[in-house]
C-alpha cells in the first residue's frame, strides 16, 4: 500500500500543496541534497512550432498554455514571448481562462495545481483550492462577477467554491447520500448556474449555493455536458458501444433528444459572443486522426455537415470577435476568422516544435539539422539562433534520425517512416535510397549510425526491434539481432553494443551484446533487469556505463561502469531523474571523465567523475519523452543538445574544457 506525505505552505495567504509518496519523498529529499549546478546554460534554440494545449483570448491579447508554461501575445499571434514567471520552470500548463470583469486576472491550470496572475501574466502566484491539490480546471461561474470561483475534484461529492478570486474557499455538497462521485460538472455562468451528473442523476443548483434539485435520471454515459446559452437546454457527448452520440436535454420538458451518431468522439465549444451559436470539434480515427468542425446556430437542435477536415484541432472560441477560432496542430497555433473554414498558423516565438532527431556538424556544431514530426530537415545556424527553410526531397513524413558521416561531412542521411534519404550538400537536398532487406512492417529506422571512416558501413535499429546491418551506403541491410531496444557505438567505428530484451512484454531483463566490428556476430555479456541506458567511451569503446532502474523506483538509478567491454562492472552513485523512461546517458566527448544523463519530463545530470558523483540542473522546457542527447567536442569547447517532443531543440552553452582528457583507459 503507498503512503503519502502531505504539506500545507502558504504563499500570499493561498494555500499550496504538495502530495508525494514516501518513495517519491525519499528519493527527492535524496535529490535536493545533490550537489547544484549553477545558474541555467540551457537556452531554447526552437525552431518555432508545436501543439499548445489551450488558448484564452481578452480584447487586447491572446494566451496559449503549452508544456512549458503560459505565452503571451498582443498581435494576434503573430509574435508570443513566454510569460509564466513565479512558475516552476519547464510548467506543463493544460489550460488557462481570463477574468469575465477584470482581463489582468488570469488563471490556469497543470500538473495539478493551479496559479493566478493579477498582472495579466507577468508574474504568477499559486492558488491551490485545498490539500490534496489535484481539483479540475478553475471555473468563473458568475458573468458579472470575476470573483466567484468553482472547481472540484474526481472522486469526491463536494466542489469548492469562493467568492474572493481564490484566496478562501468553501465547500457545497450535493445533498444526497452515498459514497458516489462527481461524473460531470459544468456552469452556465451568463445564467449562474450548476449542472452536474452524479450516480446516474442530472442535477441542477444556482451557483454558489450547492442546493440541489434532480432534472432526470440520467440514461447515458458520461463525457462532457455543455449548457446550450438559453437556460433551457443541455448538450451531453458520450461513447456508446458502437459510437459516439450527442444530445440535447430540454430542461422544460425532461425529454432527451439524439441530434449526432459520430464514429470517434468529440467536444463542444460555445460562441461567447452569439446566443446559440455552438461548434462540435469531432475526430476520426483511421491510421491516422483527423478533425471536423460542426456548427449549430439553434442551441444544439441541429447541426451543419462538416465544413472542415484536417489535422487541426478546434480549442476556443474569442469572446469579443464573432466566428474567430483558435486552433492547433503539430505546426502550432493557428487562428480562423471564418468560423474554422480557413485557418492560418502563427508560431514565432513558441519554440517547441516537435523534433524528432538532430544531427551535429563533425566541423562546426554550432550547425545542426533537425528532424520534425512534420517531415522536414531544417538547418539550425548560429547554435540555433537562425532556421534555414525546410530541405528539399523528403516525402513529408516524420522523420526519426539524422546522421551526417564523420569521413564525409557534407554527407548525411534522414531515416523517415517512409524510407532512407541521403543529402550531398550537408542536409539542404535530399534524394530517397531505394533500401531493400527492411521489414515492410515496422521497419523503419529511429537509430542510425555511420561508420566513423568509412560511409558504406550503417548500423541501424528499426521502429520493430530489430538491428541491422548495410555495407553499401543502405541499399541493402541484413538482419543482426531481434528485440533490441537500443543501439550504441563508439565514434571510432569498433564496437557496437545492443540492449536486446529475450523476452518481449514478459520479462524486464535486459540482455547487453557487443559485436567487435561491423557485421560482425553478436556476443552476450552481461544480463540485468530493467537497463534503461547505455553509453560508450568516445576514446576507449571498452570502456562503459550502464543506467537500471532495477528497483522499479520512481526516479532512481543505479549507475555502474565496466572497463572491459562489460564482462565486469563496478557500481557507481545513485542517480536521480524526473521520469523513469527514454533515458539518455552519453559520454562528454572532450572530457571523458565526465558523463551526462537526461530523460523525459526536465531533468538533466552531470558526473565529472564517471558516475561517482552527480549534480543536477532542470532544462528551460520540458518535453513527454526524450529522443536523444547529442554530445560533439570542437576546438576545446563540448556542445550538447537535447530534445525529443514538443520542446524543439535544447542548446547548452558550450564550456571551455582545460585539459582535454581522452585516454584514461586503453583500448583492447
Amino acid at each position: 500500500m503507498k503512503r503519502y506525505l502531505w504539506t500545507t505552505i502558504r504563499a500570499s495567504g493561498a494555500p499550496r500543496c504538495r502530495v508525494l509518496s514516501a518513495a517519491v519523498a525519499l528519493s527527492a529529499a535524496m535529490f535536493v541534497t545533490a550537489e547544484p549546478m549553477a545558474a541555467s546554460v540551457w537556452r531554447s534554440a526552437g525552431p518555432d512550432g508545436g501543439p499548445v494545449e489551450h488558448v484564452a483570448a481578452s480584447a487586447t491579447t491572446l494566451y496559449a498554455a503549452t508544456q512549458s508554461g503560459v505565452y503571451r501575445s498582443f498581435d494576434e499571434g503573430r509574435q508570443w514571448t513566454w510569460s509564466s514567471a513565479g512558475m516552476p520552470r519547464a510548467y506543463h500548463v493544460r489550460r488557462v481562462d481570463i477574468s469575465p470583469t477584470d482581463p489582468n486576472v488570469l488563471w490556469v491550470y497543470g500538473d495539478s495545481a493551479h496559479w493566478r496572475s493579477g498582472d495579466g501574466g507577468t508574474s504568477w502566484t499559486r492558488m491551490d483550492p485545498g490539500c490534496p491539490p489535484d481539483f479540475k480546471p478553475v471555473v468563473f461561474d458568475d458573468a458579472s462577477n470575476g470573483d466567484s470561483l468553482v472547481t472540484f475534484r474526481s472522486g469526491e461529492r463536494l466542489l469548492r467554491h469562493s467568492t474572493d478570486g481564490g484566496f478562501s474557499w468553501r465547500r457545497l455538497g450535493f445533498g444526497t447520500s452515498g459514497q458516489g462521485r462527481v461524473d460531470t460538472f459544468a456552469v452556465d455562468a451568463r445564467h449562474r448556474t450548476y449542472y452536474a451528473i452524479v450516480d446516474g442523476q442530472l442535477l441542477t443548483s444556482p451557483s454558489g449555493v450547492g442546493v440541489w434539485r434532480v432534472l432526470s435520471h440520467h440514461p447515458y454515459g458520461q463525457d462532457w455536458l455543455l449548457p446550450d446559452g438559453s437556460n433551457d437546454g443541455l448538450i451531453l457527448g458520450f461513447q456508446n458501444i458502437e459510437s459516439y452520440q450527442v444530445v440535447r436535454y430540454e430542461i422544460p420538458t425532461g425529454t432527451y433528444q439524439q441530434v449526432l451518431d459520430l464514429p470517434n468522439g468529440g467536444w463542444p465549444i460555445a460562441d461567447p459572443t452569439t446566443p446559440g451559436r455552438l461548434w462540435l470539434q469531432t475526430w476520426e480515427y483511421d491510421g491516422a486522426i483527423t478533425y471536423q468542425l460542426r456548427e449549430s446556430r439553434d442551441f444544439g437542435r441541429s447541426w451543419d455537415a462538416p465544413h472542415s477536415t484536417d489535422t487541426l484541432r478546434t480549442l476556443a472560441a474569442d469572446s469579443h470577435l464573432p466566428g474567430r477560432l483558435y486552433g492547433t496542430s503539430l505546426r502550432g497555433f493557428a487562428l480562423s476568422d471564418d468560423a474554422g473554414r480557413h485557418w492560418e498558423t502563427r508560431t514565432r516565438g513558441i519554440p517547441q516544435a516537435i523534433v524528432n532527431a538532430v544531427a551535429l556538424d563533425p566541423r562546426d556544431p554550432t550547425r545542426f539539422l533537425a528532424g520534425t514530426e512534420l517531415g522536414e530537415v531544417l538547418l539550425g545556424t548560429g547554435g540555433g539562433t537562425q532556421w534555414s527553410s525546410p530541405a528539399t526531397g523528403l516525402s513529408g513524413a516524420p522523420v526519426l534520425a539524422l546522421a551526417y558521416a564523420p569521413s564525409m561531412a557534407m554527407v548525411a542521411f534522414a531515416a523517415t517512416r517512409e524510407g532512407l534519404y541521403r543529402s550531398d550538400d550537408g542536409g539542404l537536398h535530399w534524394n530517397r535510397i531505394s533500401s531493400t532487406g527492411l521489414p515492410s512492417d515496422d521497419g523503419s529506422i529511429d537509430r542510425l549510425i555511420v561508420d566513423a571512416g568509412d560511409i558504406s558501413l550503417l548500423t541501424a535499429r528499426t521502429r520493430g526491434g530489430g538491428l541491422y546491418w548495410s555495407d553499401d551506403a543502405g541499399l541493402t541491410w541484413r538482419l543482426g539481432e531481434s528485440n533490441v531496444s537500443q543501439i550504441e557505438a563508439s565514434p571510432n567505428g569498433r564496437r557496437v553494443y545492443a540492449l536486446q530484451q529475450p523476452w518481449p512484454n514478459t520479462n524486464p531483463w535486459l540482455r547487453l551484446l557487443r559485436a567487435d566490428r561491423h557485421g560482425a556476430p553478436f556476443e552476450r555479456v552481461d544480463e540485468r533487469t530493467l537497463t534503461m541506458a547505455l553509453a560508450v567511451n568516445p576514446h576507449a569503446d571498452n570502456v562503459i556505463l550502464a543506467l537500471s532502474n532495477e528497483t522499479g523506483a520512481s526516479l532512481s538509478y543505479a549507475t555502474r561502469m565496466s572497463s572491459d567491454g562489460g564482462q565486469t562492472w563496478h557500481e557507481r552513485d545513485r542517480l536521480f531523474l524526473s521520469w523513469t523512461s527514454d533515458v539518455r546517458l552519453r559520454f562528454d566527448p572532450c572530457d571523458s571523465r565526465t558523463v551526462y544523463a537526461t530523460t523525459s519530463g526536465s531533468s538533466f545530470a552531470r558526473s565529472r567523475d564517471l558516475g561517482l558523483t552527480w549534480e543536477y540542473e532542470e532544462l528551460p522546457l520540458r518535453g513527454d519523452r526524450v529522443s536523444e542527447l547529442s554530445t560533439r567536442c570542437h576546438r576545446g569547447r563540448n556542445h550538447l543538445t537535447v530534445h525529443g517532443g514538443p520542446r524543439g531543440v535544447l542548446v547548452r552553452e558550450p564550456e571551455a574544457v582545460d585539459a582535454i582528457w581522452r585516454w584514461g583507459y586503453d583500448g583492447d
